[in-house]
């Protein structure tokens, strides 16, 4: 069972982290500085377990008239279990009670598929960040 939950405990957010820091910097060799930022300390942070086990994250940034999806990591051993797609549902419905109808991200080029099927549309031409191609895309809740 998937179990996703708003951070609210410097516990809760130090799991983001680390699950970032497997998949980001151990898995796709992002430098520290550029995966860790000051949004972190703004960002509305969302943890997902799976049988009590941190298995995944996602954070949330206000970007102008915009809520930006950034950091979306699922650890090796839980991917292919729905947990992505369990954290972008948790992530849009609190899109939505904030008030906010766009969600726009910067997708991991080989996401891109995964999240067109999750209603989400390229609005750009492919660009590098980090290292890894990317392109921007966006969904209008």
């Amino acid at each position: 069972m998937i179990i996703i939950k708003e951070c609210k405990t410097h516990g809760e957010i130090e799991a983001c982290f680390a699950i970032r820091k497997k998949v980001f910097i151990d898995e796709q060799h992002v430098p520290f500085e550029i995966e860790r930022d000051l949004k972190d300390t703004t960002a509305v942070h969302f943890l997902a377990f799976i049988n009590n086990t941190p298995a995944g994250t996602i954070r949330m940034v206000k970007s102008g008239k915009n809520i930006k999806l950034q950091r979306l990591a699922v650890t090796q051993e839980n991917r292919g279990k729905g947990i992505a797609k369990e954290l972008i549902k948790a992530f849009e419905k609190k899109t939505k009670e904030m008030g906010y109808n766009k969600v726009i991200t910067h997708a991991q080029l080989h996401a891109k598929e995964f999240y067109e099927k999750m209603g989400y549309e390229a609005t750009g031409k492919e660009f590098m960040e980090a290292g890894i191609r990317h392109i921007p895309m966006h969904k209008s809740l």
